[in-house]
């Protein structure tokens, strides 16, 4: 906003400014979540099927362990994932509420004539998906898989 200020004999145009609203905060700030057993287990998704997911991703786990596989374990918000530095091998993520999934980071080619047959493939996150049935579906049948996106990614 301009405006006229007296200096002495003469007259100055100067801007001046307005004070500034104060912005009203949308939510409160939080911290970094940590994503482990609790977080799924008081989180929005059904009980047994978080338990479920928990023990596919522990389950996996153990497989890279005793395969001795360089992969660190990341569990996140919608999915607990093996890596290799920064990328993705393969992990158990979520699809809803209480369905989850294999993930395995493979060409769709690659990944459609090895292991079991594949829910569906991904192409924006070029990776292949594979429903889980708890107490049906075994993580040992996912190993050919495992060991592709393994060796792919670390060329191993």
């Amino acid at each position: 906003m301009k405006r006229w200020v007296e200096t002495g004999n003469s007259f100055l145009l100067v801007n001046r400014l307005e004070s500034e609203q104060p912005r009203r905060v949308a939510r409160p700030v939080s911290g970094l979540e940590i994503y482990d057993a609790e977080f799924y287990l008081r989180g929005d998704r059904n009980k047994t099927s978080a338990i479920e997911f928990i023990r596919y991703a522990k389950d996996t786990e153990d497989l890279v362990r005793k395969k001795g596989w360089h992969l660190e374990t990341k569990f996140n918000k919608h999915y607990c994932s093996f890596k290799a530095g920064f990328f993705n091998a393969f992990g158990v993520q979520w699809i809803g509420s209480k369905t989850f999934a294999m993930f395995v980071k493979l060409p769709e080619s690659e990944a459609s004539a090895t292991g079991p047959k594949m829910t569906r493939y991904e192409t924006q996150w070029k990776q292949a998906v594979y429903y889980i049935e708890p107490g049906k579906t075994k993580v040992s049948d996912f190993v050919p898989l495992f060991e592709k996106a393994y060796r792919r990614l670390t060329g191993e």
